[in-house]
């Protein structure tokens, strides 16, 4: 694998300097932590890991925020106060008795998509370019995650807790499938450098502002 090249496609999100295979190394400039890539031998099994059956298994990896964190987020987003101001609206409104009017009938194309959910198209672009990324914690258990091609088809943007555990691991046996869900496989893209900030986990918990990360991928 050619990491200069690697390291030039990581560049134009995370402006850092890789350091000797398999070694992690943190930039103070930028705030960022980079994994590079595993050996081949490591890489291999990876690929050989990944079952049908093992994806297929695979749960969903999401986060839950913390009592504080969502005291944070409440109190930068003004969610509490929005919701007061918006109760209190509402219950001076007087509702006038409907018409009768059936908008259906002025707008025929609202009755053929109202309330009908559709399945995304991952043949067609923009969601040609998002994927699954399948991995394993440190306990032996697998999950997935969303994962999407940014500025370039060799790197990916996803969640920082899809590439790294609370306690500060790399997430292994990870590989990325482009275009889930479609009726057609593509061949699964191996990862190599991945990078999330710094400060993505503080004092063992995540820092939600801070939840996202990348990553290269190769044939």
């Amino acid at each position: 694998m050619n990491k200069t090249r690697l390291a030039l496609l990581l560049s134009f999100l995370i402006p850092v300097t890789f350091a000797h295979a398999g070694v992690d190394n943190k930039d103070s400039k930028e705030e960022f932590i980079i994994d590079t890539p595993s050996n081949l031998s490591t890489q291999e099994s990876t690929e050989n890991y990944w079952t049908e059956e093992r994806r297929y298994a695979a749960k969903p990896k999401s986060i839950v925020p913390l009592g504080n964190e969502v005291s944070k987020i409440k109190a930068e987003t003004g969610l509490e106060s929005y919701i007061r101001n918006q109760k209190e609206r509402t219950e001076q409104l007087v509702i006038e008795p409907s018409t009768g009017m059936d908008w259906d009938d002025s707008f025929p194309i609202l009755s053929s998509v109202k309330g009908v959910p559709e399945t995304a198209d991952v043949s067609r672009y923009p969601f040609s370019n998002a994927g699954k990324t399948f991995f394993t914690d440190s306990k032996g258990d697998d999950f997935y995650c969303t994962a999407q091609f940014v500025g370039s088809n060799q790197v990916l943007m996803t969640a920082s807790h899809c590439l790294m555990e609370d306690n500060g691991k790399w997430y292994r046996n990870i590989e990325f499938y482009p275009r889930a869900g479609g009726n057609i496989v593509f061949e699964p893209l191996k990862i190599g450098c991945k990078g999330v900030p710094a400060d993505a986990i503080m004092n063992g918990e995540r820092n939600l502002g801070k939840d996202y990360g990348f990553a290269t991928v190769y044939k």
